[in-house]
């Protein structure tokens, strides 16, 4: 564990040979969604996203991805469901949660998702640059 801001991040962890640049982003809110799609874009990641946590699941039973960045807060099925699913189907597979929650849920289900498996919680407007670097370590940049 790394200590920056005063919050313990795990390591990332560079896959050897892994050539896998795509990344998965789970959000029922398209805009923002999209927004994510274009910002790993501009860094060289090819993102799909899904606006529904099951159809996502689906997806990524599928595909060859090396990042997951999911919502917390969607119908049918939220973002802890999917974290918990991913870590057990994929677990070498990097996680990243975001969340528009106020601060006080939201540091409790930081905790959560960290315990869950989740590598980083990132507050909506996401950390851009923290995102970024996630997601190249991830997908191979």
């Amino acid at each position: 564990m790394r200590v920056r801001d005063g919050v313990k991040h795990s390591p990332l962890v560079k896959r050897k040979g892994c050539a896998v640049r795509d990344a998965l982003i789970i959000d029922d809110n398209p805009d923002y969604g999209y927004f994510l799609v274009s910002l790993l874009a501009r860094h060289g990641i090819q993102a799909r996203l899904e606006t529904d946590g099951r159809q996502a699941l689906k997806v990524l039973a599928s595909g060859e991805y090396g990042l997951v960045v999911t919502d917390l807060m969607m119908p049918h099925i939220d973002g802890i469901e999917v974290v918990r699913a991913v870590c057990m189907r994929h677990p070498d597979l990097t996680i990243v949660a975001i969340s528009g929650s106020a601060c006080k849920i939201r540091d409790v289900l930081h905790r959560a998702l960290l315990c869950f498996g989740a590598i980083a919680v990132l507050a909506k407007h996401v950390d851009e640059d923290r995102l970024i670097e996630i997601a190249l370590a991830s997908c191979g940049g």
